[in-house]
């Protein structure tokens, strides 16, 4: 489960994210989210899908550092009540980020991290992020 707030955007993302180990701290995987862009003027919806690979390495016992790139595609409309201009957004992403994990439980991990979510195609949404991840670890 990821939750997603960019500053440079009225929004809070929501989505998803599996990963497989290759190696002990090597892993790849996925991740998509989505979630409603705009603010008391403006309304639409913004949704991305990504592939990931990343490394994590411990620092303490139960804490560990985990970073990594994801890399895909996004698209979203809004529109501008002030202005009734219908804004198209998205194109590729890139979003490289860095965070740390905590075991919270045997099988349940609580993630927080920084990243720089970068669309060149698109003059509004590049900036940085801050994300709140919950992993379950399934065997």
């Amino acid at each position: 489960i990821v939750l997603k707030y960019a500053p440079t955007l009225p929004t809070v993302f929501y989505g998803w994210r599996f990963v497989v180990y290759n190696t002990e701290k090597f892993f790849i995987g996925g991740t998509g989210f989505t979630g409603q862009l705009g603010g008391p003027k403006q309304s639409g919806t913004f949704t991305t899908a990504a592939l990931v690979a990343g490394y994590d390495f411990t620092i303490f016992d139960d804490i560990y550092v985990d970073w990594g790139i994801a890399a895909g595609g996004a698209g979203g409309r809004r529109h501008d009540e002030a202005s009734d201009k219908e804004i198209n957004e998205g194109g590729v992403i890139v979003e490289p980020w860095f965070g740390f994990n905590h075991k919270v439980g045997e099988k349940t991990d609580f993630n927080y991290s920084f990243s720089y979510f970068l669309t060149p195609n698109d003059k509004y949404l590049t900036g940085v992020s801050f994300n709140l991840r919950i992993d379950f670890i399934i065997d």
